[in-house]
């Protein structure tokens, strides 16, 4: 195949890869993701070519459920009636979790104090 010009191209699901600051082309025929997103899964393809022949290889991005899990939990505190108290509470997984914020069994809407 020596003097054949080959020409290497990026498909995912279909469509040419659309690359940027988290999917990079670190070289014609090497794809880099940092931080691997939910929007990232799907069929990737590699297509390489030139004036004779054509050839491709398929892989598929696939992400796993992850349980959610608390990153952060406040402690319990004791305080006396009067000054304000912060309380913090984030967890992580796939899907990204609902954090629902109860009070004595209820819900709290986002304009209660």
């Amino acid at each position: 195949n020596a003097g054949f010009q080959t020409s290497v191209f990026w498909l995912k699901d279909s469509q040419p890869l659309r690359t940027g600051a988290r999917v990079r082309l670190v070289a014609k025929e090497h794809v880099h993701l940092v931080e691997v997103a939910k929007e990232d899964r799907g069929m990737y393809q590699c297509v390489v070519k030139n004036d004779v022949e054509m050839a491709q290889g398929t892989a598929e991005l696939a992400l796993g459920e992850v349980y959610p899990q608390l990153v952060y939990k406040f402690i319990d505190q004791t305080m006396q009636p009067g000054p304000s108290v912060s309380l913090k509470c984030s967890a992580s997984g796939n899907p990204t979790p609902q954090i629902n914020w109860m009070l004595d069994g209820f819900p709290l809407t986002h304009n209660d104090r």
